[in-house]
């Protein structure tokens, strides 16, 4: 009898390839916790892992939940729990979930179109640098993708209940996943022309109450609803508002070859008119306005927020899938000739991997700036630093903060902050991206001992003079 799910199991063999190249390419998969993961989320999973899972808002801190819904944390300490305490188990279960939402882009390409055409297309996407950059790490993104396209998915095939289990876990990852059921009673609305149908419950009275349940628990455990410091960052002032959207706008059409991949999409939708072909028909099913619900509303729950180009993936996957319906839609007589476009769209992502410039999360350059920190601390378990006061800020300090970031911390020294003033330094770090022009306000106080590079990033060890 033929397996019938030949096709999904070689695409999960095909992302775990993927898995192992990145790791033999960047040691990412063991590489220990940096920035937000390290400051934040592989915290708020290792507070749990030590003191009993939980999802309620008074199971951790403020410093370490940042008022977010507890899921994503509860994940990975689950896996902790399973697994071990260690990047590695973090990192590889981030993989293991992304998966899920490789098979669900499949399946949502496959709708429409024939399975090779859908095969390929979900790892061009997948191998997006903005997407498998991210797949690994300890943060609420990824796994927000996940669960927007399984949703969409299940919506998308009718199955109500199958969409509102989704629905509720993306709600209980981050507060931006509102977005979502939202947009499918809206467009569920439209296409019943009935404001309330009987699936609404299903599709956003039961996910949007599941969320109000939260945050009403969070105002009785920890005094506020939305965490302080995120309200803050809020602003519907028009000077904010044009910034985040200037950097959306930079982020979509220039940056990770963004520009050659529009240009590319231009060519493949307008070629039949080139060649005088018949125009296209664009079949979209009634309910695919949801994807453009979706693609505004977090356009628009993003620039009146925060802005950090991780944040968009949720719904920037689904601007591709548009393009990837208009690309088929005015496909010529020659089918082959539309597998081309894909598969050009996966070269110029994996040429934009590692582009060695700039720390930035949504790539594979973070990959240099974790080495320098960690040759750094490696250096630093030396003897002669026995008993010494070293100096560090954000984001070397934040490796002493446990045991199980990644570092191998001895702690045979005292790490203090730089701008703590109650005990002299023997030793500072500055790290580039960083603390490093700090230096300034130490010129001829200090003297660079230790040079650590990776490409574009730097740690630099200093010896504080007498």
């Amino acid at each position: 009898m033929k397996f019938k799910y030949t096709t999904e199991l070689f695409l999960v063999l095909c992302a775990v390839g993927l898995f192992a190249l990145i790791q033999v390419l960047y040691g990412v998969m063991t590489q220990p916790y940096f920035w937000d993961e390290l400051g934040v989320y592989s915290g708020a999973a290792n507070h749990l892992y030590q003191h009993g899972l939980s999802l309620l808002p008074s199971a951790m801190p403020d410093s370490l939940s940042r008022g977010h819904p507890l899921f994503c944390a509860f994940y990975f300490a689950l896996a902790f729990k399973l697994f071990g305490n260690t990047p590695m188990v973090a990192h590889l279960a981030g993989a293991a979930f992304s998966i899920i939402g490789l098979i669900y882009l499949y399946k949502l390409l496959a709708i429409k179109w024939p399975k090779p055409y859908a095969f390929i297309g979900s790892l061009s996407l997948f191998v997006q640098p903005l997407f498998l950059s991210q797949t690994i790490l300890v943060l609420p993104e990824s796994l927000l993708l996940v669960c927007t396209l399984a949703a969409l998915y299940h919506y998308l095939q009718a199955q109500n209940i199958a969409c509102m289990v989704w629905l509720i876990l993306a709600l209980q990852i981050k507060e931006s996943a509102l977005v979502l059921p939202i947009a499918f009673m809206l467009a569920n609305a439209i296409k019943h022309k009935r404001l309330w149908p009987k699936n609404s419950w299903y599709l956003g009275i039961i996910p949007i109450a599941s969320f109000a349940l939260f945050i009403g628990i969070q105002k009785l455990q920890n005094g506020y609803y939305f965490y302080p410091l995120h309200t803050e960052l809020a602003s519907f002032d028009g000077y904010f508002i044009a910034e985040r959207w200037h950097d959306f706008l930079q982020f979509f059409l220039f940056d990770q070859g963004h520009s050659m991949q529009w240009l590319l999409s231009l060519l493949f939708i307008s070629l039949p008119y080139v060649l005088k072909h018949k125009p296209f028909k664009l079949n979209l099913q009634a309910n695919s306005i949801s994807i453009f619900i979706i693609i505004v509303g977090g356009l628009g729950f993003m620039v009146l927020n925060y802005f950090l180009t991780r944040y968009t993936q949720y719904f920037f996957i689904l601007i591709y899938l548009i393009v990837f319906e208009l690309a088929y839609a005015t496909a010529i007589q020659n089918k082959w000739w539309l597998y081309l476009y894909p598969i050009a769209l996966a070269i110029i992502g994996l040429w934009y991997w590692n582009p060695n410039q700039k720390y930035t999360d949504i790539d594979f350059t973070y990959s240099q700036h974790v080495k320098t920190v960690k040759a750094c601390i490696d250096e630093l378990k030396q003897t002669s630093y026995n008993n010494k006061t070293i100096g560090m800020e954000f984001p070397a300090c934040a490796s002493y903060w446990s045991s199980n970031n990644g570092y191998d911390i001895q702690f045979k020294h005292e790490m203090r902050l730089i701008g703590d003033s109650s005990k002299a330094k023997d030793y500072m770090v500055f790290t580039m991206p960083g603390n490093l022009a700090d230096t300034a306000k130490y010129q001829g106080k200090i003297q660079c001992v230790k040079r650590f590079n990776q490409g574009y990033a730097a740690a630099y060890l200093y010896k504080v003079l007498p």
